[in-house]
């Protein structure tokens, strides 16, 4: 079972890494900025939940959106770690974590 949520997940990776090649410069770090997101995304979701990455990420994608849409992008970024810090401050386990 683990070996083929390796497989799906590496597969995976390098479908992105082909799409994402010819519309930026490749890198080792090419990849930095999705993982810091993603990672945002489940911690504002909760940790150890599904719907709560899902919801997280949808809350990321729409700060991101909007406020790269209505504002400079890299304040959309800031947008996104004000988002953290408050739902950490309200509420420590995310908004769907588990006890």
């Amino acid at each position: 079972m683990a070996l083929a949520g390796f497989m799906i997940a590496s597969g995976l990776a390098a479908l992105a890494g082909a799409l994402i090649a010819p519309v930026t410069i490749v890198s080792p770090v090419i990849g930095a900025d999705y993982l810091i997101k993603g990672f945002i995304a489940v911690i504002v979701g909760g940790l150890g939940s599904v719907p709560g990455a899902i919801l997280g990420g949808l809350f990321v994608a729409g700060i991101e959106t909007f406020g790269s849409f209505y504002f400079d992008p890299s304040s959309a970024t800031v947008a996104i770690f004000l988002l953290v810090i408050a739902v950490l401050l309200v509420r420590p386990k995310g908004l769907l974590g588990h006890g």
